[in-house]
């Protein structure tokens, strides 16, 4: 997965790493809009409970990042 996209993704603002670690936070398993920390806290939050079936956001990432790269072209 690319690091940077990770670090736009799941950075301290959006995915503490106290609480999500890069090494088990990837885009698939931590995405701001579907799967912060409100909802997705280590304490509740592992592998097992937060991954591509149950949080689809591999996908919905790219749409997001997509979406605003269109929205950024449109609005300059």
């Amino acid at each position: 997965m690319n690091n940077i996209l990770i670090t736009e993704h799941c950075s301290l603002s959006h995915c503490e790493l106290s609480h999500c670690e890069l090494s088990h936070c990837s885009l698939s398993h931590c995405s701001l809009s579907h799967c912060s920390l409100s909802h997705c806290e280590l304490p509740h939050c592992s592998l097992s409970h937060c991954e591509l079936p149950h949080c689809e956001l591999l996908y919905l990432t790219y749409a997001l990042i997509a979406f605003h790269s269109v929205r950024a072209i449109l609005y300059k």
